[in-house]
């Protein structure tokens, strides 16, 4: 082969691995959490011990699966609910509030455990509460 040949098909050679390798370097792995699935406001009915209401709950993705949860699983039995911020764990479509205790509106102490999920576009939640309150909600809702 002719010393021209041979250079171009050289420097065709090394600009596609420098395509390929310029391709390569500027593709980032998208990551996505558990948590993510769960972001957002979701409005739905909060039916507690001993009566129910229309609420918004909203969550927050946060590092990891884990999640912060504002809750507004509030009804008019249970007003001191409302804005209370609690943490989760999410995995897979499920959701875990590990027994956490926080200070109410009224800056009484209360336990908090439960679970959720989140099948077919509607989030599920239980929650119990124990110490100055003594209840459990449930919630069922969608963005």
């Amino acid at each position: 082969m002719p010393r021209t040949t041979i250079q171009s098909l050289k420097q065709c050679g090394t600009t596609a691995v420098l395509i390929l390798l310029c391709t390569t370097l500027s593709c980032k792995k998208e990551t996505s959490t558990d948590a993510a699935k769960f972001a957002g406001t979701w409005t739905g009915l909060s039916t507690c011990t001993s009566d129910s209401a229309t609420v918004s709950v909203i969550i927050t993705a946060g590092s990891g699966n884990n999640i912060t949860f504002t809750n507004n699983i509030a009804t008019a039995t249970y007003p001191a609910l409302k804005d209370v911020t609690v943490k989760a764990v999410a995995s897979g479509d499920q959701l875990t509030f590990p027994t956490q205790s926080f200070n109410d509106n009224s800056g009484h102490s209360i336990t908090i455990s439960g679970s959720g999920s989140l099948s077919g576009g509607t989030l599920t939640l239980y929650q119990e509460y124990t110490g100055y309150l003594s209840t459990a909600c449930s919630f069922s809702g969608r963005k």
